[in-house]
């Protein structure tokens, strides 16, 4: 655990957050932050919480990890929403500093999260099912992308 715990705290020392990217180099490190993710949800109740007694599961997160892990600035929350929102905003961004939402693939994170909006808005247009809903394709319709 602590060879993990001070892997991620570099981790946000370079990169000044704590969004593990899914890539190749980093797979094994956002594995360990969705186990201490899953760990922090069981803790607070969120996954077999034991309310009649109102105890916690032995396999929580310790108070010490948990205290080490707020000490560097762990985002617990990352979850397919906070995703959508930090991506919107690098296109927003990339629009204001470019003046377009062109991304490609070759474009890193951004390239393929907008690649896979694209596809998401093409199954929708076909009528096939898609996570893509109203409320973000209007939102990436207002920013020319679609």
């Amino acid at each position: 655990w602590r060879a993990k715990y001070e892997e991620m705290q570099h981790f946000i020392q370079k990169n000044n957050h704590s969004r593990v990217p899914s890539t190749e180099e980093c797979k094994a490190l956002q594995a360990w932050c969705g186990t201490q993710r899953q760990l922090y949800r069981m803790k607070y109740g969120s996954i077999n919480n034991n309310k009649e007694n109102n105890t916690v599961p032995s396999a929580a997160l310790s108070d010490e990890r948990e205290s080490l892990l707020m000490d560097i600035g762990f985002d617990w929350e990352r979850n397919h929403e906070s995703i959508w929102n930090e991506r919107i905003h690098q296109l927003k961004e990339h629009k204001h500093q470019h003046g377009h939402v062109n991304v490609s693939n070759k474009d890193g994170v951004l390239g393929r999260w907008a690649e896979t909006q694209r596809t998401e808005y093409r199954y929708k247009l076909a009528e096939n099912h898609t996570h893509l809903t109203d409320e973000r394709i209007e939102e990436l319709e207002a920013l020319g992308f679609a």
